[in-house]
C-alpha cells in the first residue's frame, strides 16, 4: 500500500499535535481532530488526507485546501537566515508578496519549510512539524499524478 491510497480502518496513522506530541491512532477514530480512514498526516496546522493538502490558518478566516492534482512541484527550503526576509520569523502572511505563510507561532524554532507550487502567483509556504513526512506524502501524490 503506497501513501497515495487511503488507510484501511484498523491501520495506524501518525498524528502530531500542535504542541509537538506524536501519537499513533487507529484509522477510523472519531473525536477531537475527527481522524478518518483517509488521514495521512495531521500536526494541527498541516493536514494531508487521501486527496488534499489542508493548510490551517492560511487565511484570516480559515484553511486553504489544495488538491494534490493541483500541485506542480515542491521545493524544500532551509530557514537558516536570521533576517526578517528568511521566513523564519514570519508568523503569518507575506514579506515579499510571492510566498504566503500560514499562521504558525512556532515557526521561529523550525528549520525547514516547503514551498508548494500550485501554478499561481502566490506560493503557499508551510512549516510542518515533520517536514520529511509531509514531503514524502506530497511527493508520492505528485508522482502518482504524473502521466505515464
Amino acid at each position: 500500500m503506497g501513501l497515495g491510497r487511503s488507510v484501511p480502518s484498523g491501520y495506524q496513522v501518525l498524528v502530531i499535535t500542535s504542541s509537538g506530541l506524536a501519537s499513533w491512532t487507529r484509522a477510523g477514530r472519531t473525536g477531537p481532530g475527527q481522524y478518518n480512514e483517509d488521514m495521512l498526516y495531521d500536526d494541527g496546522r498541516i493536514t494531508c488526507d487521501d486527496s488534499d493538502l489542508i493548510i490551517q490558518g492560511y487565511y484570516l478566516w480559515g484553511a486553504k485546501k489544495i488538491p494534490y492534482t493541483a500541485i506542480r512541484s515542491l521545493q524544500r527550503r532551509e530557514l537558516t537566515g536570521r533576517g526578517l526576509l528568511s521566513g523564519r520569523w514570519r508568523i503569518w502572511g507575506s514579506g515579499d508578496f510571492v510566498h504566503w505563510w500560514n499562521f504558525d507561532p512556532t515557526r521561529p524554532r523550525k528549520k525547514i519549510a516547503i514551498e508548494i507550487n500550485a501554478g499561481r502567483r502566490v506560493i503557499p509556504t508551510i512549516t510542518p512539524d515533520d517536514p520529511d513526512a509531509v514531503e514524502l506524502i506530497l511527493t508520492e501524490h505528485l508522482n502518482d499524478s504524473l502521466p505515464r
